[in-house]
């Protein structure tokens, strides 16, 4: 993997079409405008759910057919990460190393995601997320 890509974070995804999120016009600019960037599996899964969600319970409150075409239109941007096994043996090593335990683990399965793939920079709005993840990340905010 190059040595200056990024993993995209679902956090950045849903600021980037969500207009009324704060950073939404500065985080469009960022994703149109940065090399590098890669969409992990997970994040586009996590994207999904989020913006089927209704607004209620901090969704986008979009319709399935909506959400995908907003991740095409990111694919177009930033290609996927794939998942793969590859990945498990750097997410055990985080869980013998940190103590991670609840909705935590999707944020360590990203890290291992990018530890495995030789991606240091991961570009998110949720740095407290990947604290213990700090050793081996470097984290972005793109507003």
């Amino acid at each position: 993997m190059a040595a200056d890509a990024v993993l995209i974070d679902t956090s950045i995804l849903v600021t980037a079409s969500s207009p009324v999120r704060r950073g939404h016009e500065a985080t469009l600019r960022w994703l149109t405008g940065t090399s590098g960037l890669r969409i992990p599996a997970q994040a586009m899964r996590e994207y999904l759910v989020v913006a089927t969600r209704p607004e209620a319970v901090n969704g986008l409150g979009r319709t399935i057919e909506q959400a995908r075409g907003n991740l095409g239109v990111f694919l177009s941007w930033a290609p996927a990460l794939p998942e793969d096994r590859a990945v498990l043996p750097a997410f055990n090593a985080l869980l013998d190393r940190h103590c991670i335990v609840g909705k935590r683990l999707h944020d360590a399965w990203l890290a291992a995601t990018a530890i495995t793939h030789g991606i240091r920079l991961l570009a998110t709005f949720n740095p407290a997320d990947f604290t213990p993840f700090a050793a081996q990340l470097q984290l972005i905010d793109p507003s």
